[in-house]
């Protein structure tokens, strides 16, 4: 049985060959197990990409309306935006 990415450690082979006492139905079970990890691994890339997505909007959101609601940083962005006009 060859070991590589997608399958489990040979330690997790062997507890399983021990426990079932079959080569080919621990090799089995061993498949199925990368096979979950590898349907596992996707769904959290998915929804870290999400969670990404989502954060930066609230990032996006949150920096405008920091930006509206202090007037300090409103006047100075219109004066900017007044100089930049005349320019």
């Amino acid at each position: 049985m060859l070991f590589g990415e997608k399958m489990p450690s040979v330690e997790l082979y062997e507890k399983i060959k021990n426990l079932v006492n079959d080569e080919e139905k621990a090799e089995k079970i061993c498949e199925i197990v990368s096979t979950i990890l590898e349907e596992n691994r996707k769904e959290n890339e998915l929804q870290n990409k999400i969670l990404k997505e989502r954060l930066d909007f609230l990032t996006f959101a949150v920096s405008i309306l920091i930006l509206f609601t202090n007037p300090l940083i409103l006047i100075i962005v219109f004066i900017v935006y007044v100089i930049c006009k005349k320019s």
